[in-house]
């Protein structure tokens, strides 16, 4: 395994999906107070299609790095990755939108918050470095 590989093995995994899980709880308390159980639902909802996205990006980098012999080969198992993610949160934030007829701006809170908690992580580890 290489060094990327290392740095999103699965205690990076579980400690940004804690920050993410801590951070969406939070957000749809907040809202819950503020706007009631519809707005923490769709918070919840934005958080958990964040989280989702974030065990696919590792998956993906474990895959990658799997195929580090061939680097034309784990270059398309990146982009397939990505292409994965757009198309799953694009399809979570239609079917929350349409169908579950979620608040958008909860919804859109509990996902950036939930994004956020990759950045707080990333932070965590170049500071430990």
């Amino acid at each position: 395994m290489n060094n990327a590989a290392h740095e999103i093995d699965g205690r990076v995994i579980r400690r940004v999906v804690t920050w993410q899980m801590a951070g969406g709880a939070l957000v749809a308390a907040a809202f819950f107070i503020g706007k009631g159980w519809a707005a923490a639902q769709a918070v919840l909802y934005g958080a958990i299609i964040g989280i989702i996205a974030t065990l696919l990006l590792g998956r993906s980098v474990k895959r990658a790095s799997r195929a580090a012999d061939h680097p034309v080969a784990s270059m398309q198992v990146l982009y397939w990755g990505a292409a994965q993610r757009f198309f799953f949160v694009l399809g979570g934030f239609v079917f929350g939108l349409a169908a579950l007829d979620l608040q958008p701006l909860a919804l859109l809170a509990g996902f950036v918050v939930a994004q956020a908690g990759n950045f707080i992580n990333a932070r965590v580890l170049t500071r430990d470095k």
